[in-house]
This record gives C-alpha cells, sequence and structure tokens, in this order.
C-alpha cells in the first residue's frame, strides 16, 4: 500500500482540502484509494497527530504529555495499523496538520516499515503565513491573542523553527527519504485549485479529480479565513476584555462580515502586516529559502 501523509502546514488550505477528501471518501473509495474514518476530528486525522505529539510528547514546543509509552500503545495508530493490513486499497490518505509539530516521524516509519510512502507539504511565504497564523490567534476565543503583531513577532523569533522550512523538511525527508518528499508552494497552487493540486500530488488521474465535488463552505470553515487587518485590530484589541464565549463569536463575525465588505466594495483589502521585525525575518529567510528550493525542487528560488 502507498500511504500519502498530508502535514500541512498551517495556514495553507489545509482545511479546504481535508473538507474536500473527506467529502469525497466514497468517490475515492471506488477508486482504490481510502480516506479512513480513524482518528478524524473536524474531518482531519487530528487524533492521528495529536496522540503523537501530545500522548508521547513529541512536539517541538517542548514538554507534553506522557500518556502513551510508544506508538503501538495508541489506539488510533493500532486500527490504523490494522487497516494497512487488511485493506487491499491501493492507497491510504492521512492529513493533519498537526504533524508539522512533530519532532520524530520516524515513528510513523517505524511503525508501518513495509509501505511506500510520500509526504505532501505545503509551503507559504512566510509574510504572508506568519500574518495568517497571527489572524487565527487573535480570532480564536481559547487564545483570544492581545499582543500587538511585533510584540508577537519578537517572542516567535526564539522558536524560528517555526518559519524555517528547512528544519521540517529534512526531519521528513531524514526519516522518509528525500524521494517521498512531494512539496507544494502555496501561492502557485491555490492558482490552479487546491482541489486539482491535491488531486496531482496523491498521483490521480485527471478524471478522477474532475469526478470529486466542492462543497460550499459553511460558517465554521468561511471564520478561519484571514479578514482585512484594520478589523483584526478592534478584535485584538477587545481581547483583552475577558469577553464571554458567545459574545467573543458576535463580535468576530461582525468584524469578520465588515472584512468581506470591504473586500467586495473598491476599498483596499489588507491581510499581510508590514513591519521592520517581518522584513528582517524575511532577509534572513530568503537564502535558506533557495537552499530549501535549490536541494529539493531543482530551482534557484523557493518564493517568487
Amino acid at each position: 500500500m502507498k500511504i500519502y501523509i498530508h502535514i500541512g502546514t498551517h495556514k495553507t488550505g489545509t482545511t479546504y482540502i481535508q473538507n474536500y477528501l473527506c467529502n469525497n471518501k466514497y468517490i475515492l473509495n471506488a477508486a482504490d484509494v481510502l480516506y479512513p474514518d480513524v482518528g478524524v476530528m473536524q474531518n482531519a486525522h487530528h487524533k492521528l497527530g495529536g496522540s503523537l505529539i501530545h500522548g508521547l510528547g513529541l512536539n517541538v514546543w517542548g514538554g507534553g504529555g506522557n500518556k502513551f509509552s510508544r506508538i503501538s500503545d495508541i489506539p488510533v495508530w493500532r486500527q490504523i495499523k490494522l487497516i494497512t493490513e487488511r485493506c487491499r486499497k491501493e492507497k491510504l490518505i492521512i492529513s493533519t496538520e498537526e504533524f508539522e509539530w512533530l519532532t520524530e516521524p520516524a515513528v510513523i516509519k517505524d511503525y508501518l516499515p513495509e509501505h511506500d510512502f510520500k509526504i505532501i507539504v505545503y509551503l507559504r511565504k512566510q509574510d504572508s503565513y506568519l500574518s495568517s497564523l497571527y489572524q487565527t490567534l487573535v480570532s480564536d476565543y481559547p487564545i483570544r491573542l492581545s499582543k500587538a503583531f511585533d510584540n508577537w513577532l519578537h517572542e516567535l523569533s526564539e522558536r524560528n523553527h517555526i518559519y524555517n522550512y528547512n528544519v521540517l523538511v529534512n526531519r521528513w525527508s531524514g526519516a522518509f527519504g528525500k524521494e517521498a518528499m512531494k512539496i507544494k508552494i502555496f501561492e502557485k497552487e491555490i492558482a490552479i485549485g487546491l482541489n486539482n493540486s491535491i488531486c496531482n500530488s496523491l498521483d490521480f488521474l485527471p478524471d478522477l479529480s474532475g469526478a470529486m465535488v466542492i462543497h460550499e463552505q459553511n460558517w465554521d470553515q468561511r471564520r478561519r479565513e484571514s479578514m482585512d487587518i484594520r478589523c483584526l485590530e478592534i478584535l485584538r484589541i477587545g481581547n483583552a476584555i475577558d469577553l464571554p464565549l458567545e459574545e467573543h463569536k458576535k463580535l468576530h463575525r461582525s468584524f469578520f462580515l465588515l472584512s468581506e465588505r470591504i473586500k467586495k466594495s473598491d476599498a483596499q483589502m489588507n491581510k499581510t502586516y508590514e513591519s521592520d521585525a517581518l522584513h528582517n525575518i524575511m532577509k534572513h529567510l530568503d537564502p535558506l529559502n533557495n537552499q530549501l528550493a535549490q536541494e529539493y525542487l531543482g530551482v534557484e528560488r523557493l518564493f517568487d
């Protein structure tokens, strides 16, 4: 069996891709491709990723849980192994951006050694990625970040492995081999449509992609999109107030809808922060990005 693992990264259309795969799993199944129900949460295999980074404590943030001693102790992974032993499908797809934080991907390879792996990773230019990630941290109720963008960047600079893609790609290629890596540039892939992109990544025939259905996004999916930063700034300031969940949701929805109206009007939409700190980060990352591009993609530059 060929196992495709889609590891993100965060903020590269992962939710869209996961909904697309899950909503079309019966079409995939008929084409000898399995998108398993095991470990699924919000149409993605977050329990598979979370059980490793939290249950085994294998996460880039340090610390973590000790609920399990080894991957074979984890029920959802035992189920996956059973599927790979009994299922006669040609391909299996696992998708969760939680794998972006996994420090030891080799535990998966060692647990399922008899299979052929392909690792799919989408990379987004880091200034856009960090702006979008910041938006999520401000918007999400459990986090409700109230720090200004530059202050947040300064704290994050101590953990620059979060946005140094060489660290992530080398970690996974070290476990599965360079030939297993399928690196996709988000900005280029979104131009052809993420539905077409993920099908290409999974080595699907074009006629299968055409048979699959694109469902309209619901509010829970739409709210994850980036909003105009002027609207976000007001929401960020409001985060300093300890609002109840429902009030926070109403506030977020109001500013999100205002942002959508700005987008549809003639007003200029602004979703990316501009700052000296961000400029310095990009200046530092440029040669590292290009090193990755030359080593894995055979091109001079990773981003245009």
